[in-house]
């Protein structure tokens, strides 16, 4: 059974404040998005590393550690470049 929750915490509108301007707007959702989609990718790896370990198949979870370190890599190289604030 899956049960939610809610964690509490403040709701978004609240969080940023007035209306945005469109340039900072997108900016976020492309930060929102890069990062939803590499954690759509890296769930996807670590759910098949579950499987590999739990048959015990220690060369599958070796080649599958160093797909997620990649991975893992590459959202830290992508996040580093994005910024919500103008460029000049």
């Amino acid at each position: 059974m899956l049960l939610f929750e809610p964690p509490g915490g403040v709701p978004l509108d609240r969080f940023i404040g007035p209306p945005m301007e469109m340039g900072r707007f997108l900016r976020l959702a492309v930060a929102i998005s890069t990062v939803a989609a590499f954690s759509t990718v890296t769930a996807e790896a670590a759910s098949e590393l579950e499987d590999a370990a739990e048959g015990r198949q220690s060369e599958r979870c070796a080649a599958l550690v160093e797909r997620l370190e990649t991975q893992c890599g590459a959202l830290l190289d992508a996040i580093a470049k994005l910024s919500i604030v103008p460029s000049s």
